[in-house]
């Protein structure tokens, strides 16, 4: 009795989990009647899905980027860098006993604080490079021209 009610759930799950995919399967296998291409339409469906010219094509994108890549090697190149730093917190230092910081109107005898370093720091660079000579790219660029 068991087993008649397991293979009845099983056939059941298996039906409620096929059935509409094997109905969705059905109504995309209707056959279109209709469609009837002409020489020139299949031609031009071959030339847009052919993987080998689709391939091509962007080898050629490819290297018209490699090409505008070198050529701006050869134009100036300008370089701007900023930096500004912020310390917090200065590190102290503590000096004891007879030493040159104490001012000479009495600071008194007791160790001396005071920070090292400063609040802010910063630097700030421009470079502007320019290729003078290069014999390759000369050659190449000349090349290219033709």
């Amino acid at each position: 009795m068991i087993e008649v009610t397991n293979r009845i759930i099983y056939i059941l799950g298996f039906l409620i989990i096929y059935l509409p995919a094997i109905h969705a399967q059905e109504q995309e296998a209707e056959p279109e009647s209709d469609s009837v291409f002409t020489l020139q339409e299949c031609i031009n469906y071959a030339l847009e899905h052919n993987q080998t010219l689709i391939k091509s094509n962007l080898d050629r994108e490819i290297s018209k980027s490699q090409v505008s890549e070198v050529i701006a090697q050869g134009l100036p190149q300008i370089n701007a860098n900023a930096n500004l730093t912020y310390n917090i917190n200065l590190q102290q230092v503590v000096v004891e006993g007879d030493n040159p910081f104490i001012p000479p109107n009495g600071g008194g005898d007791g160790p001396v604080t005071f920070a090292l370093g400063t609040k802010y720091s910063g630097n700030a660079a421009i470079e502007l490079t320019q290729l003078i000579f290069n014999g390759s790219y000369f050659v190449g660029f000349r090349h290219l021209k033709l």
